[in-house]
């Protein structure tokens, strides 16, 4: 299982890789699939604060809640840069 989340030349090498991993596995006769999934925009629609009041009535504290707020501001920036 690949999963991939970085700059541009890490995708490059962990598809080369798995290419040469799906390759190697038709050689054998063993089957080789793939599932591909663009998530840059999966960030864009997502209610911060619908997600952020559910977690503090889970009971989540509020330094959590910080944290998870700026984590996906950070995703949403870096997905951003990397569209333009």
């Amino acid at each position: 299982m690949y999963l991939v989340l970085g700059k541009a030349l890490d995708v490059k090498n962990v598809l080369m890789k798995f290419v040469e991993d799906c390759k190697a596995a038709l050689d054998e006769r063993k089957v080789c699939g793939a599932f591909l999934t663009d998530l840059s925009k999966a960030f864009d629609c997502l209610p911060y604060r619908l997600l952020i009041s559910k977690l503090k009535a889970y009971g989540m504290n509020k330094e959590l809640c910080r944290l998870i707020v700026s984590y996906l501001l950070l995703i949403v920036s870096y997905f951003s840069d990397l569209r333009q």
